[in-house]
Order: C-alpha cells, then structure tokens, then sequence
C-alpha cells in the first residue's frame, strides 16, 4: 500500500515528528496532504504540561513558576517596587486565582510556588499577576517603561517531596546570591516572619 511520510512540527516545546499515512485512507478521507498538515498540526499543538493524562483530569494544579523583569534588570531592588509585587501575589490569592504556597521576590525576578483550580490555566494566572502589577507599578508609583521580558517559565510539582524542594530553593534564592545568611531574614519572601502563614502547604496532585 502507497504509503505518505508527513513531518510535522507541533508546540515549541514537542520534537517534531514524522507520521506514515496510508495514502489511500487520506484519499478515501478526502484529506489532501496539505488539509491534513492543518488538522495534525491542531490537534498536536499541545504543551507538554498537558500531555499527562492525570494532568488534564484533576482540577488542583500545583506550580513553580520564575519570570524575570526586562532584559534583567534590577527593577525591583527598591522596597517600593519589591513590596507592591508581594500585595499583588496576595491580592490575587484573596481573589481565589490561587493559593500561594511560597514566594520571593529578587532584584530581577521572583519565584512563586502556587495552587490553581478548576479551569484556571497557568498562563492566565501569570497574566494577571504581571499585567496587575504593571499597572499598578504605572499608577501607584509612577513607573514607565517595560517591566517584564516577555513569557515565564513554569514547573509542575508532583508530590510533597518535591514541593518541599521547591519552597527551600524559592526561599534560599536570598542565600545562595550572598544577600543574607539565612532565608528569614529576607525581607522580601514568605520565609521572613512578617508574612501571614502560605495557605495549604500540602501540594495537590489528586
């Protein structure tokens, strides 16, 4: 049987792949090669955070997630800057957007490990905290300029072993700069005793 060897170059973050098609099914079908690109490329378009089955079924996603300001800069060095991305991470957190778990904010980016449910998406979540704060960042203290570079980068987080991980390496980040000997004693994290206990620190992976 004729046989069709079709390339196709799905998410940024999938390797591409080549499929064999018989070529009499994509005539039977009415699909010719360039209709069938199309479709494969759609329905391969998917990030490889979603490509888990359990992934996609539960409604409680637990996340790392980084993002830093534009081209590096030390845009929130300053406790002004630093202390109105913290009430934005909160503000939103009171909102039911997620719970936050742990959070540190550095001189030219911030970790947050956070909670979504239901039919949040991390995207969504990551949007509104850094347009929230943009905004705000304009209105409240006058800043003009990019704030942010662009996209962030996200890990999820399986189970309480590596959740636990993951809260030490937020709150160490401090550490390991040299900017403090011990992780409480950074003012701008959920380590330091001034900020009210992180909800839920169990992760949930149900």
């Amino acid at each position: 049987m004729p046989l069709m060897a079709i390339q196709v170059k799905g998410h940024p973050e999938r390797s591409r792949r080549t499929l064999v098609v018989p070529y009499k099914s994509l005539k039977k079908a009415g699909l010719q090669p360039l209709r069938l690109w199309v479709y494969l490329l759609a329905s391969m378009a998917i990030p490889k955070r979603h490509s888990r089955p359990e992934q996609i079924q539960s409604d409680r996603r637990t996340f790392h997630v980084q993002s830093s300001t534009w081209e590096k800069r030390s845009l929130l060095q300053s406790e002004a800057m630093a202390t109105l991305l913290i009430d934005t991470l909160f503000h939103y957190r009171e909102q039911g957007e997620y719970k936050l778990h742990a959070f540190v904010v550095m001189r030219d980016h911030f970790h947050a490990l956070l909670t979504i449910e239901g039919k949040g998406t991390i995207e969504r979540v990551m949007q509104k905290i850094k347009g929230g704060f943009s905004h705000r960042a304009r209105a409240e203290l006058g800043f003009r300029g990019e704030i942010w570079q662009r996209g962030f980068t996200d890990e999820r987080v399986w189970d309480a072993e590596q959740f636990i991980s993951v809260r030490k390496y937020i709150h160490d980040n401090p550490v390991r700069r040299g900017m403090v000997a011990v992780a409480e004693d950074y003012p701008f994290s959920s380590a330091h005793a001034k900020f009210r206990k992180p909800q839920g620190l169990k992760p949930s992976t149900s």
